[in-house]
């Protein structure tokens, strides 16, 4: 008898899932934006993702999840608090942004980026379901349109406010 040896992955090995969404309005009328909220199997480490750079704008993607900074250089240097991210970048040099910035999909968007959405995120079910706080992410469109069929009748409308490409969630919720 064959016997095979199945190798055991590790997590990180594994990528993320959506496993639920759901739609929270930020305020209690008509114009309210609506924040898309998703949990997600795991949320990939910085060192999983490979960087591409266009201009001040550093972006990566991995499974549908992305990261971005802002950094012009080292004279940009008191976002996050000055804090050091080391990042590998796509052809597979090592980098250290020394205190970027956050920035948002609708400026990556208009860098040629994506397309990709702001969303919530978390990996832990509580969290989803009411008892704690989800971390600022990005998803791409693609996995945002996947949520949106998970919460029905939604789907991801393309948005232009000055020289941001947003998309957002649009629908009827209950």
């Amino acid at each position: 008898m064959l016997k095979l040896e199945i190798p055991k992955l590790d997590d990180k090995q594994l990528p993320p899932m959506l496993l639920n969404a759901r739609i929270d309005l930020q305020a209690p009328h008509p114009t309210a934006h609506a924040r898309t909220r998703l949990l997600v199997s795991r949320i990939p480490e910085l060192n999983e993702f490979s960087f591409e750079q266009r201009n001040d704008i550093w972006y990566a993607e991995k499974h549908g999840i992305a990261k971005h900074f802002y950094w012009r250089g080292p004279e940009n240097a008191r976002g996050f608090g000055g804090q050091h991210f080391n990042i590998q970048t796509t052809d597979g040099k090592m980098v250290v942004l020394k205190g970027p910035w956050s920035t948002r999909a609708g400026a990556v968007n208009a860098e040629g980026f994506g397309p990709c959405v702001d969303v919530s995120l978390t990996d832990d079910p509580s969290v989803f379901t009411g008892r704690g706080t989800f971390i600022a992410g990005t998803v791409t469109l693609a996995f945002a349109e996947l949520a949106c069929e998970i919460i029905g009748n939604t789907k991801m409308i393309r948005t232009i406010d000055g020289s941001d490409i947003d998309y957002e969630a649009t629908g009827k919720w209950n």
